[in-house]
């Protein structure tokens, strides 16, 4: 009997050997992962060891040739996903081409649709040539793809296809490297862009003289792309914005359109997956073209006598659905919905039709093997989870939960009770499959998505988008007929933005919380496998289940006020842009956050997208305190969100009064939240314990209230021990000469540099009373020449004094028990 368990394994999985080598595909690429960014042995010789031991263990259990086969696609999987981690080997690529920041002439082909976020347009260009403007060279060969940006509409004349002279300022494309960001290249290198650049204006773009005696190939590449063009110009005339953009984010995969209010609506219900083309849009429209060709084919008598009309009906919706996946942006959800409804139409056509799990293996492993970085994007990760969870969980939740229900509304008038609960199953599952990954990836959940799905799938799904897709092939022909269905279409997109901001201002709409650990992850999953393949009706099984859920909650939730150690202090220089921001992390549990500003714009805070992600990443769900150090935008433009979110009990100010919109406003915040709002005094205590002391030094009661924003700046000093840190905001030459005459003591073992390292600040005086080991520079990676000044780096250079710098450094966090500092950074090289 013990032999036969491990025999009727091996012929499952010969039977199915499709998910076996799947899995072990995307365990090879996984492993890539650790291997190109150079992580440490501690955690990449586990991982080894680890699918070694997967390896061997199914070596014993199904034989030798099933078992040689998994480890040839284990390798082939780390050695496609490695390779295309990897940076372009072609030294004529625009990435080989330019280290810094260039002003550059490219010369190249449109090949992307124009899209326009709020003020800003943007496109790809495939280039040919380049010519450095500031080197005065000509024109020489160059390869690879460009995002461009500007300010405003492009010209008429840049559509898909189109060959242009473009003056732009270029750049490789960089993370803001602080834990717990978006990884913003590996999402552009996923798409094969390595660069990005700036268009000052659109008389820096010329279209090519004589273009249209070309070759047309690049016009006929680009023709999917092109139609994308025409629908959505077409419905940025013909509709009105709400329509059209929900319309561009349905039919053409673009959400660039739709305003960041109502996406946030969308994201608040939990019905955001709806904005994306998923396999749900393809089957729409693949009944819709079936039902019309075999309509039209069974009207010849011809066809039905010497043709299977329901297969000829079949394989020649498959080249619409192609040109549709072409059109709608071909990225990863289409892209896997195409390989899907591929797969299965040939299993129908061959009468052959699989299990849903290998629709899933298929489409995961074409994806993969197309576009290997796409299984570390969001979209992959969300897509395939949703669909496995269907896949495994609505089953088990419908046998054990509600199957007397669904048991019991069998008959025709019971059938508006069966569907909707069936949906709501359908969603729960799906919730449930993706939690791990939207809490990783968004720090948010909505509670109230499997209900709010009920109401807004029909409206967006089963009436606007098939009117969407009826509607979208008359536009060049009917234009008044289509304006007029997508009008039609337009009441249901109204109605679920009534229904969506009503639901949005619920209080529970929508939940933060901190990240995930893998580990918690892989046990959430455990759990759900446990749930769909063990026997629930025994009830040991049910208590199993129900304390480990309980437990696994538990451990999450008192993760939040967790301490990793409480004999050490830590301070984070955080990398966000131009600005700074500091977090003090004490051993009592206190967490003080100075400053919270940097690169932002109208579509991204630095709050938002740089700060909390941060603070959830440690688990930190909560500021004691905020220290406002001054009103410049820099030093404040991201706490708005970190006020809402992470709730302080006091807020320190220099008690400025300002004319400047943005922080009037966020002081109205600090009141309607009914937060403590002080000025501190110089040489005033914001924080003891045991370990660390952070003071005040000024420069309240020591600077004239004439003087400028930056030499009021509050400076303070934390004291751990034997050592100590420095924190003087953006004070100038004039306030740092004032802090030594008044003898306030300033030596700290960590400087962080006045005003962000500029010109007019860090005296040779001031930095050497302060005789710090270290000197932190929180400022850009693309302020070079500027922060730090170049007089200032000399003479550190000169006189041994180690300095970091966030922009290019990252991230630099500082532990300290009081007697040493241990000093690290989030550096990550340009690959």
């Amino acid at each position: 009997m013990k032999r036969d368990r491990p025999n009727r394994f091996a012929t499952w999985v010969a039977d199915n050997l499709l998910l076996p080598v799947t899995c072990f595909f995307i365990a090879g690429a996984v492993l890539a992962w650790p291997v190109t960014q150079t992580w440490p042995q501690s955690i990449l010789l586990p991982v080894i060891a680890g699918v070694l031991a997967v390896f061997f263990l199914a070596y014993t259990i199904i034989g030798g040739r099933v078992s040689l086969l998994l480890l040839f696609f284990l390798i082939i999987g780390f050695f496609h996903t490695w390779q295309a981690l990897q940076p372009p080997k072609n030294p004529s690529h625009i990435y080989n081409l330019v280290q810094e920041k260039t002003r550059l002439t490219l010369i190249g082909t449109v090949t992307s649709m124009v899209t326009q976020g709020g003020d800003t347009s943007r496109f790809v260009l495939q280039l040919s040539e380049i010519i450095n403007r500031d080197k005065r060279g000509k024109a020489r060969p160059a390869s690879g793809k460009l995002r461009l940006s500007m300010r405003g509409r492009t010209p008429q004349f840049v559509l898909p296809g189109q060959r242009v002279f473009v003056v732009a300022t270029v750049d490789r494309i960089h993370n803001h490297q602080t834990p717990g960001t978006f990884n913003y290249v590996l999402y552009m290198r996923n798409q094969g862009i390595y660069c990005s650049g700036w268009i000052k204006s659109p008389q820096y773009i010329l279209q090519e003289a004589g273009e249209k005696k070309r070759n047309k190939l690049p016009g006929i590449i680009t023709l999917p792309q092109r139609v994308r063009q025409h629908v959505s110009r077409f419905l940025q005339n013909r509709c009105d914005p709400l329509t059209g953009g929900l319309y561009q984010a349905l039919l053409i995969g673009d959400r660039s359109r739709v305003s960041p209010a109502l996406l946030d609506q969308f994201i608040r219900t939990g019905c955001m997956h709806l904005l994306a083309i998923s396999g749900l849009h393809m089957g729409l429209l693949a009944l819709l073209i079936y039902g019309l060709l075999s309509r039209l084919m069974k009207g010849s008598q011809w066809l039905l006598l010497h043709t299977d009309v329901t297969s000829l009906a079949l394989s020649l919706s498959f080249p619409v659905l192609f040109g549709y996946a072409f059109i709608a942006g071909m990225n990863t959800p289409v892209f896997r919905s195409l390989i899907m409804a591929a797969v299965l139409l040939v299993a129908v056509l061959v009468r052959r039709q699989h299990s849903i799990f290998h629709l899933i293996a298929a489409a995961a492993l074409a994806v993969l093997a197309i576009r290997p970085l796409a299984l570390f994007t969001v979209s992959f990760q969300l897509s395939f989870a949703a669909m496995l969870a269907i896949a495994l969980i609505y089953p088990h939740i419908l046998s054990c939960c509600f199957q007397e229900t669904i048991n019991s509304t069998k008959k025709k008038s019971s059938a508006l009770i069966r569907w909707p609960l069936t949906a709501f199953l359908v969603s729960l599952a799906a919730t449930a499959g993706t939690l791990p990954f939207l809490l990783y990836h968004f720090n948010r959940f909505s509670p109230i998505g499997p209900l709010m799905n009920l109401l807004i799938e029909p409206l967006l799904c089963f009436i606007a988008l098939p009117i969407g897709l009826i509607a979208t092939p008359l536009t060049p022909l009917f234009p008044d007929t289509a304006a007029g269905l997508f009008r039609l279409g337009g009441f249901a997109l109204h109605w679920a933005d009534l229904l969506t901001a009503w639901a949005a201002r619920l209080p529970w709409a929508s939940l933060w919380t901190i990240t995930p650990t893998p580990v918690e992850i892989i046990l959430f999953y455990l759990l759900l496998i446990f749930f769909c393949t063990a026997n629930m009706g025994r009830l040991r099984n049910k208590i199993f289940l129900i304390l480990a859920s309980i437990l696994l909650t538990l451990h999450f939730a008192g993760g939040l006020d967790l301490q990793k150690n409480k004999k050490i202090a830590r301070i984070s220089y955080l990398d966000v842009g131009r600005g700074t921001a500091t977090l003090l992390e004490f051993p009592d549990g206190t967490n003080i956050l100075i400053d919270g500003g940097g690169s932002s714009s109208g579509r991204f805070n630095v709050g938002k997208q740089i700060i909390a992600p941060y603070l959830w990443k440690n688990r930190i769900r909560h500021i004691d305190t905020i220290i406002i150090t001054h009103p410049d935008s820099d030093h404040y433009n991201g706490l708005s969100f970190i006020l809402q979110r992470f709730s302080p009990r006091v807020v320190y100010t220099n008690g400025q009064q300002v004319e400047f919109g943005s922080y009037n406003d966020l002081m109205n915040s600090i009141a309607r939240l009914k937060i403590k709002k002080i000025q501190p005094a110089g040489g005033q205590v914001l924080h003891d314990d045991p370990l660390c002391r952070l003071t005040c030094l000024g420069m309240h009661g020591l600077a004239d209230k004439n003087d400028s924003d930056n030499n009021q700046s509050l400076v303070n000093r934390l004291n751990c021990g034997d050592k100590s840190f420095l924190f003087p905001a953006d004070i100038e030459k004039k306030a740092e000469s004032l802090l030594l005459r008044h003898g306030t003591f300033v030596r700290a073992d960590v400087l962080l540099a006045p005003h962000h390292g500029s010109k007019t600040s860090s005296t040779h005086a001031f930095v050497q009373a302060v005789k710090p080991d270290l000197i932190v520079v929180s400022a850009g990676r693309r302020q070079k020449n500027l922060f730090p000044a170049p007089v200032h780096l000399q003479w550190w250079r000169q006189n041994n004094i180690p300095f970091l710098i966030t922009g290019i450094d990252g991230t630099i966090i500082c532990k300290t028990d009081g007697k040493t500092i241990t000093t690290t950074y989030e550096r990550q090289e340009n690959r």
